[in-house]
């Protein structure tokens, strides 16, 4: 008996209560949703690196477009480690129509979130074969907290910018031949042997060469690729892993010309060590790390755009053993509920069991380069926006569980749309905090207090407002781990000079003179030792 017929006649009706014909008017309230939660955004204004990625947009305006791909790049000013032409460009392009308009800038980076959504939506549609599951798919994947700095944060829309041609890559793949459902012919057609050939494959590679080039992330893609297609059902796995290297080979080939371009215009294969952590304190590391990318993905209620930094030098209970158990008992949780949605063929009738593999590709693969954190700059390793494609994935996974118990429909629904409005509302709230510079270093500190990077910004905030009570402390912690950096030095004399203490502030601005040899800080220093000398005089 085919598998169709084995359905429940009130199956479907309790799974689709919604009349069809209304899927249109459903999915545009959806869209309508999204923007309407990062509508706000659209009135904020530069925080923190966006200044001076803007500024050098405007500076790179002249530039031809060769430049872009014969140089390297680096935030902040610093060693130009990234190759990331495809960023530069869009930089580039946002100056030249929006120029110093912070709201076309914001409406830019929403754009790029909300198409990524909707190639999530093709590639979840081809997948699951049913666009109800498809929609809830992408509207939490618009929805999800951990995106709210790419979507809002101009300088963080690489990760935006990098899923667009990435999602774009694996539904070329989909169209190039990929099974969907061999037991529902479409349009007349019988999709076990539909095949769109080499054609779909090469614009597949095309868009994977636009991956590399806006983050390096999406060197992960070939490899997904070649798992994702050796799953392809109906040959046996001699035939599918040679079918799979054959298909996944233009992306291979796509991402080599990426590193010889990058080889020549930065003069190495891979990024430069930005720290040198002995390998021992990476691995001791690694599970305080995945527990934050846990937390981002699956507990995303509090703000995790920043996460603090701590390494781990040696075992410890609380450090190492708590955040490996609780982030492997998420993932053994989450492969359970993959394995009983699995069983018996639950979601193989509609193919879901590819969608939760790729699910598991997106969760895993795209996250392993965070973890080489002598690639990350000091202190700054750990960031909820990391996870971009991976919340991609996990929400494929929830795609496959919604097929599963669709005779449970209108519960599913009803869950499904309070996550929505749960995920909608956590938004709305933390994507405040990139309203204004004040907002957003506030809202780092927070979330990150030992982040000394982000504590020392938020030091200097409260030094500008004439806040040196709260400035202070801050200051004495961050150089009580770190006492080679000049700017919280810097600030700390500043604050003291304010308090009217000049032997402290004098002390502090001669630490960050040697630091730096910045010919300003030495002049204030010594200013102030010609006020010490001046009041001892008249005493």
């Amino acid at each position: 008996m085919p598998i169709a017929s084995r359905r429940k006649p009130h199956a479907r009706a309790a799974y689709e209560p919604v009349c069809r014909d209304y899927f249109l008017w459903i999915a545009l309230a959806a869209l309508a949703m999204v923007f309407l939660v990062h509508a706000p955004a659209l009135g904020y204004g530069y925080v923190y690196d966006d200044h001076a990625q803007v500024y050098e947009a405007g500076v790179d305006s002249q530039a031809t477009l060769s430049n872009y791909f014969s140089k390297g790049w680096g935030p902040f000013g610093a060693a130009p480690v990234f190759y990331r032409p495809l960023f530069l460009i869009w930089m580039r392009l946002n100056y030249m129509i929006f120029e110093g308009s912070s709201a076309g800038w914001h409406a830019g980076s929403l754009l790029l979130d909300l198409l990524c959504g909707v190639l999530l939506f093709l590639v979840a549609r081809r997948l699951l074969n049913n666009r109800w599951a498809a929609l809830l798919v992408a509207l939490l994947f618009c929805l999800h907290p951990a995106h709210a700095e790419s979507a809002v944060c101009i300088s963080s829309s690489s990760d935006s910018l990098m899923g667009l041609p990435f999602l774009a890559a694996l539904y070329c793949l989909l169209r190039a031949g990929v099974v969907l459902n061999p037991a529902r012919p479409r349009h007349g057609k019988n999709l076990e042997t539909e095949s769109h050939g080499w054609g779909w494959l090469t614009l597949a590679a095309v868009f994977c060469f636009l991956a590399v080039l806006a983050k390096e992330t999406a060197v992960v893609l070939p490899v997904i690729a070649l798992l994702f297609l050796f799953s392809e059902p109906g040959a046996d796995a001699m035939r599918r892993t040679g079918r799979a290297a054959l298909r996944s080979l233009p992306l291979f080939a796509a991402t080599a010309a990426y590193f010889l371009m990058r080889r020549a215009a930065l003069g190495c294969w891979m990024a430069p060590a930005q720290q040198h952590l002995p390998a021992s304190s990476v691995i001791l590391t690694a599970p305080l790390a995945a527990w934050f990318y846990v937390k981002a993905i699956f507990w995303p209620v509090t703000l995790r755009a920043y996460g603090d930094p701590v390494v781990s030098s040696s075992f410890s209970v609380p450090g190492v053993l708590l955040p490996a158990l609780g982030a492997l008992a998420v993932l053994v949780a989450l492969a359970a509920a993959t394995w009983w949605a699995l069983r018996g063929g639950k979601v193989r009738e509609t193919d879901g069991s590819r969608a939760a593999w790729l699910g598991w590709l997106l969760l895993v693969l795209p996250l392993l380069p965070a973890f080489n954190l002598n690639g990350l700059y000091y202190g700054d390793f750990l960031h909820g926006r990391y996870t971009y494609l991976s919340v991609a994935g996990v929400l494929l996974l929830l795609g496959a569980f919604f097929l599963t118990l669709r005779e449970y429909g209108r519960i599913v629904l009803g869950a499904s749309l309070a996550v929505a409005l749960l995920f909608a509302a956590c938004t709305l709230l933390q994507q405040s905090a990139w309203a204004d510079d004040d907002s957003f270093f506030n809202a780092a500190y927070r979330a990150a207090p030992r982040d000394q990077r982000m504590a020392t910004m938020y030091a200097l905030q409260l030094d500008a407002a004439g806040r040196c009570d709260e400035a202070l402390p801050i200051l004495r912690t961050v150089l009580r781990d770190t006492r080679n950096d000049s700017i919280p030095w810097a600030a700390l004399g500043d604050c003291l000079r304010q308090k009217y203490d000049l032997g402290g502030a004098e002390y502090a601005l001669g630490q960050a003179a040697r630091i730096s040899h910045d010919p300003r800080i030495e002049q204030e220093m010594q200013a102030i030792h010609q006020m010490r000398l001046n009041g001892a005089q008249r005493r």
